[in-house]
């Protein structure tokens, strides 16, 4: 009988996070304006000119998390696109996240629309602020991109705003007064929302009240995490008394009254005009500020990940025995938690589920979505009631449901659909190779991907030794064993004692060494091998009750007559294949960084078959880092076998796919040599001479190396200087991490721009004088 399958994470509630679509004119802005004025966390949606490419919503929408695209009027949607498949509203049809479905209830009263700020205004004593905006004033629509506003035909809120007139005059002028904190309408919207992701600056931007791009643009900024004050192209003395008291509770708010930079931000399309210059210039020298003008700033390229963060977290522990099935995890219901009792007005929230740990998953499959949009498309309804939308998300995966939700669903998936899905667009048939599977067993039966047991010489050398060895070894042997070769471990003094024995107790303990006992028969004098299973036995401790492993327990008496062979009888070639793997595997996963020990969507063996590419990746792996997902497109050698050009051109071909498809894609060459053969070093060296130009973010480029690692990289304890982690000081991105290791293991010297445009130049030291034949560590004899 299977284990149960235990998963752990948390649940956040927080406010869906839309991108609305429509053409730039005041109609629309106004509607857009005042729909998500009135959503809780409508301050963090953004708004897109039709027309604006999908490329450029795609990285808006993964920089931000943003849950759907939604098009105004609805009737102007487009069909969904294979790259907005992980974007759209999947509520009833005719539904959107402003309007439900005609004619139709849900019989538990909830609605299929986004959550409103009632639930704040009803239950946090808190009164709405809106203008009373006037058609021909000048600065109207600014004033609404600012302060927001509510739809007229919404009575609760029509029925509780309280306007803010200003002085203002039909025939020009008038001062702008100031709402009070955090009670505009949009600034509503972000009651008891944090995002995580700010920047602690303060920014002016100069907007034309009737250039609708500019006014979308601004909302964008402040929807990304700036802190942002539109201030007009004309009439600006209009809006001075407010931007001195918006200033000031910035700057309490970043430093607590200590000294800020303000952000002098000039829109780029923008005629320059030395007076509108001149306004803010003297603003800032009467407040005292210092001022850095930027020419633009862009929402569009930033370099963190922004996460909307609530109090309305709760942590949960889950099992089942399916692990295809469905898992529960509970949702903290803020309503009762906020509140005494439950209000009336419910509607979509969105649910970050975030993975920590899983046990007894089986091999091949993963709670850990990767977080790539197209992939969104291939995830399963769960079970949720009126669930909105599911992607994939950072840690996780978010769904929308309602908000007094008391759990929500989800399941475990199978790692190879991911790539089957994602490479089935080229056109290519794929599957997992009979030794990968067998080889997902055995990592999974050894501790799965974050054990350091293949890291480990001293565990590497009992398990060849056992496997080498058809009639077993006596345990005193297989401690010696470990004790010749553990190599660098353990890293901390106060471990070594009694290290041999206890990686042995480990392996028993784990049942992967299991106890054999030779008995003549004393008729015919011929040895046969019995088992404990033979014997249809299990051990029971008499006094405590406790039932070890029946060779762990013979293991504690070295001298006994039992030995030990490993578990299935594995042969040595398939171990001398796996170990390796497993290895690269454990290392990977540490160069993501963080605490997140969710299994990984990981294939070993990826066999890809079509009519231009017949081969088999080693390894095949998503990874978060720094920046976001990234496959790992791996050919890891033994001791015995060579890497080839043939290798490196079959990673090549696949990660091209992944490239061109917008999924970042490294490749991984590895070895449990001490380096690299010199013939396989030159035929690794000729396939990089030149190599193509990776986009990074921020528009950068990088040029496109493998990642190397070799005994000296794989055989070292997590806490040591020379791990591979402490490579790098700056950023985690894998492909800092490649640039480092081809320095180390392959001698890499300098990288420039090639004169064949889009590609890059490598040169590489001698073999004799590489690095990587300089720094070889020695692991006591290890064999396989």
């Amino acid at each position: 009988m299977a284990d149960e399958v235990k998963v752990s994470g948390a649940t956040l509630i927080r406010p869906a996070r839309l991108g609305l679509v429509f053409d730039a004119n005041e109609e629309n802005f106004t509607l857009a304006c005042s729909l998500l004025s009135a959503a809780w966390g409508g301050k963090f949606s953004f708004m897109f000119p039709r027309g604006t490419p999908e490329e450029v919503m795609m990285r808006v929408a993964d920089l931000n998390s943003l849950d759907a695209i939604i098009h105004l009027p609805r009737e102007s949607e487009p069909a969904p696109s294979g790259q907005f498949s992980g974007l759209h509203w999947r509520t009833l049809p005719g539904s959107d996240p402003f309007s439900p479905a005609a004619g139709f209830t849900y019989r538990d009263g909830s609605e299929e629309t986004l959550l409103s700020t009632r639930w704040v205004i009803e239950h946090a004593d808190v009164t709405p602020f809106a203008y009373k905006y006037y058609q021909d004033d000048f600065l109207r629509n600014l004033l609404l991109a600012q302060y927001g506003g509510f739809p007229k035909e919404d009575l609760f809120f029509t029925r509780r705003v309280k306007h803010l007139y200003g002085d203002y005059r039909p025939q020009g002028g008038g001062t702008i007064a100031m709402p009070p904190e955090r009670q505009s309408a949009i600034e509503l919207t972000g009651y008891g929302v944090e995002d995580s992701g700010n920047d602690p600056t303060i920014t002016f931007v100069i907007v034309d009240p009737n250039d609708f791009s500019q006014l979308m643009h601004f909302w964008n900024l402040r929807a990304s995490g700036e802190r942002v004050f539109a201030w007009p192209a004309k009439e600006s003395e209009r809006v001075t008394l407010a931007a001195k008291k918006w200033l000031k509770l910035q700057k309490r708010r970043l430093s607590n009254g200590e000294h800020e930079f303000g952000h002098l931000v000039q829109h780029v399309n923008l005629v320059n005009d030395d007076r509108y210059e001149d306004s803010l210039v003297k603003f800032f020298a009467e407040e005292s500020c210092e001022t850095h003008k930027l020419a633009w700033i862009s929402y569009k390229h930033r370099t963190h990940r922004p996460t909307l963060q609530t109090e309305f977290e709760q942590r949960f522990s889950a099992t089942g025995s399916d692990s295809l099935g469905h898992f529960a995890a509970p949702v903290s219901n803020f309503f009762h938690r906020k509140f005494d009792s439950k209000i009336a007005s419910t509607g979509i929230v969105a649910v970050d589920i975030r993975f920590d740990t899983d046990k007894n998953l089986p091999a091949g499959t993963t709670f850990a979505v990767p977080n790539i949009r197209t992939v969104s498309r291939y995830m399963t309804h769960s079970g949720n009631s009126m669930e909105a939308f599911r992607h994939a998300a950072y840690g996780g995966i978010s769904v929308g449901v309602s908000s007094d939700s008391e759990q929500v669903y989800f399941p475990a998936y199978r790692s190879i659909s991911f790539f089957q899905k994602l490479l089935k667009q080229q056109g290519w048939s794929i599957d997992q190779s009979d030794s990968g599977v067998f080889a997902s067993h055995v990592i999974q039966k050894l501790g799965g991907e974050d054990s350091t047991v293949a890291n480990q010489p001293a565990y590497r050398s009992v398990l060849y030794s056992a496997s080498n060895s058809p009639r077993g070894l006596p345990i005193a042997r297989l401690i010696q064993e470990a004790k010749n070769n553990r190599g660098k471990w353990p890293f901390f003094e106060g471990e070594t004692d009694n290290y041999p024995t206890r990686v042995v107790y480990h392996l028993l303990g784990q049942e992967v060494l299991r106890p054999h006992l030779a008995i003549k028969c004393p008729t015919c004098l011929n040895e046969s091998t019995i088992r404990p299973s033979d014997l249809n036995f299990r051990f029971q401790c008499d006094f405590c009750g406790a039932s070890p492993a029946f060779g762990l327990a013979l293991g504690l008496h070295q001298k006994s007559d039992w030995v030990y062979q490993l578990a299935g009888n594995i042969a040595a070639a398939r171990l001398s294949e796996t170990l390796p793997i497993m290895a690269c595997i454990t290392v990977l996963r540490s160069m993501q960084g963080g605490s997140n020990q969710s299994s990984s969507a990981t294939v070993l063996g990826l066999r890809i078959n079509s009519r231009d590419l017949k081969c088999e990746i080693d390894i095949a792996m998503f990874l978060s880092d720094a920046v976001n997902p990234i496959v790992v497109l791996g050919e890891v050698k033994s001791r015995r076998d060579s890497i080839t050009s043939q290798d490196v051109r079959n990673l090549r071909a696949v990660q091209e796919r992944f490239i061109k498809s917008g999924i970042r894609s490294v490749i991984l060459l590895a070895t449990l040599r001490e380096k690299f053969e010199q013939d396989e070093l030159l035929e690794i060296q000729g396939e990089f001479s030149e190599t193509e130009e990776l986009q990074t973010l921020g528009g950068r480029t990088c040029a496109n190396l493998p990642l190397t690692l070799v005994n000296s990289d794989l055989s070292v304890e997590y806490w040591s200087e020379e791990h591979p982690t402490r490579w790098l000081n700056g950023p985690r991105f894998i492909e800092n991490f490649a640039n480092h290791s081809c320095k180390k293991n392959l001698g890499l010297t300098g990288v420039e721009p090639s004169l064949n445009q889009g590609f890059y130049k490598c040169s590489f030291e001698d073999e004799g004088e590489s690095k990587g034949s300089a720094q070889s560590t020695s692991d006591g004899g290890e064999s396989e």
